[in-house]
């Protein structure tokens, strides 16, 4: 079972990277490979959704579910995609000046003969993809403009 390990800093505010990271719009934003995803907007402790993939040619459906969501802390979820189960672990943490460092941990699971033969295979490219998705959550987080509300 490979395990994705992602550890970032972004010079926002926790709350700032929690409301991006919690709203599927933003998931959109960020990940062009991403063609849909149900439900639109934020999530909570609970909220299952599916999500259309482009994977190369194809179009790949899957499923997910918030299985925790502690505000502005952690986020835990769990999905599927045709033969692979995965299971991702997501913590902010308060940074001193305003900064937040995301760690995420996504194990991916093979529930098929071919995804436990492909699956060890796959992971670097995997790992590239969960990177270049956080790197744009990074970037998307640091270009908006600080909110107005108190």
């Amino acid at each position: 079972m490979p395990t994705i390990r992602t550890a970032l800093e972004i010079d926002r505010p926790t709350q700032s990277v929690f409301d991006a990271a919690t709203d599927t719009n933003t998931w959109l934003a960020i990940s062009p490979e991403l063609l849909d995803i149900q439900p639109r907007g934020r999530i909570a402790a609970g909220t299952k959704g599916t999500m259309v993939r482009k994977q190369g040619r194809r179009r790949v459906e899957g499923s997910w579910e918030v299985a925790e969501l502690t505000p502005g802390r952690r986020l835990v979820m769990n999905g599927s995609d045709p033969g692979t189960a995965v299971h991702e672990e997501i913590a902010f943490e308060e940074l001193p000046g305003g900064r937040t460092r995301l760690t995420s941990a996504m194990t991916m699971r093979p529930q098929s003969t071919g995804m436990r033969l492909l699956l060890p295979l796959l992971s670097p490219v995997i790992g590239r993809s969960v990177r270049r998705q956080y790197a744009a959550l990074k970037a998307h987080v640091e270009g908006q403009r600080p909110s107005t509300q108190t």
